[in-house]
Parts: C-alpha cells; structure tokens; sequence
C-alpha cells in the first residue's frame, strides 16, 4: 500500500513537471522578447524627440522691430496709443526625417492643437509661412501706453457723447436719428448710443475710440481695442 502511494505522488509529480515546464519556458521566452524590444522602443522615443527638438531650432519664429508708436487716440483727457510687431518664421536648415511613430500621431491630436492656438491670446503671436510648418513666437506682438493725460477744457463734450454725435447725419434702419451716449449697456467699451424721444438704443459700433471711459466719472479704467482696462 505505501509503495502505490509512492508511486501515485512521483506520477503526480512528473505529470505536474510536464504542465509547469513549458509555461516556465514561454514566461523566458517572452521576458527575452519583451527585454530585446524595449530598448528599441525607447532608442526611437530618444530618436523622435530629438528630431523635433532639432526642427522646434530650426523653426523657431523671431519677431521683427516695433513699429512707430501710433498717434494719440486723444488730443486730451487721456488717449492711447499702440505699438505693435509680426512674428517671423524662419525657414528650416536642414531636412529631418519625420519618425515612424511621429506619423503615427492621430487626427485628433491636431484638432487639439487647433484649438489650442485658437485659445491664444495676445500673448502670443502665431506665424504661418508657405514654405514651413507654422510656428509662434513667445511675446506681445502689441503693446499700449498712455498719452495726452492733461485735462480737457471746460465744456469739452464727453468723448463717449462726441462719438455718438459723429452718427446723427448717418442713415440708421432708414431713418435718421440724433443720438446719445448709453452707459448701461453689457459691453462698456461697445459703442450704444440712445436714440433722442425714442425709447431704444442700439449698437453704432463694435468698439469706442481707444482712451474712451469704460463707466462714467472712473478714470482709472479705459477701454483699449474693445477691452477695459485699468
């Protein structure tokens, strides 16, 4: 009886060696695999990187000098006055092969970064160029200073008022109209103006004149190309 245990636990042992054997051999097996892969893997990420490491050198935007700064936009009360610059791309010095796996980049990935640019503000300057991929350059492409902040005379009529004014001899929906300045419109740096004895206003301009107040009796905030700033 002993010697059939025996002999039953050595032929479970061998049919147990039999199973485990080859599933020792395939995890070897597959362990090499994967260990004579991954550095191959990786050597094309390093490859691929700086290959678009060496085109962001070779495609780097510059920016040309500022222009002149613009005239005032006011002759007094406080005007602005602009100063701006383009992005230049330079073209690429040498030719770099794009890698396998940069072509394997999915359609979506551009669609965020389309929007991504389009998120932009200006900040940022983004330059396109025929003969090159686009590329930015990191900066303000426009930039803004204070001028003529000396008083205006007595009875000088409000700026705002003024560009209202500028819009009575003008044909609005058929009909002429004399207009004046509104102020509790959404957007104070739109230019609404109210119509005299009737009871609307309407908007005669996308924005006011640079340097115009954005409320009222505040001069610590203006509105620089459609936008109130302190």
């Amino acid at each position: 009886m002993r010697t059939m245990f025996r002999s039953v636990n050595i032929f479970s042992i061998l049919m147990l060696a039999a199973v485990v054997a080859p599933l020792v051999r395939a995890t070897n097996n597959t362990t090499n695999s994967t260990e004579r892969k991954y550095p191959k893997q990786l050597y094309r990420l390093i490859q691929d990187r700086l290959q678009t490491n060496r085109r962001s050198m070779d495609q780097e935007g510059s920016w040309s000098e500022w222009t002149s700064w613009t005239p005032c936009s006011r002759t007094c009360g406080g005007g602005v006055s602009a100063q701006m610059r383009h992005c230049r791309t330079l073209r690429s010095r040498r030719s770099v092969t794009r890698s396998p796996l940069r072509n394997r980049r999915r359609a979506s990935d551009s669609s965020d970064d389309l929007n991504h640019l389009n998120a932009l503000d200006t900040t940022t300057a983004i330059s396109a160029n025929s003969s090159s991929r686009t590329t930015g350059c990191v900066g303000l492409y426009k930039r803004y200073h204070m001028c003529n902040t000396q008083e205006c005379p007595a009875r000088t009529p409000d700026f705002r008022q003024a560009q209202c004014e500028s819009y009575n001899g003008k044909q609005f929906m058929g009909r002429y109209y004399i207009w004046e300045a509104y102020w509790d419109a959404e957007n104070p740096c739109e230019l609404n103006c109210r119509a005299l004895t009737f009871r609307f206003y309407a908007l005669l301009n996308k924005t006011v004149i640079d340097g115009t107040l954005c409320r009222p009796n505040d001069p610590t905030r203006v509105c620089v190309s459609g936008t109130c700033k302190e």
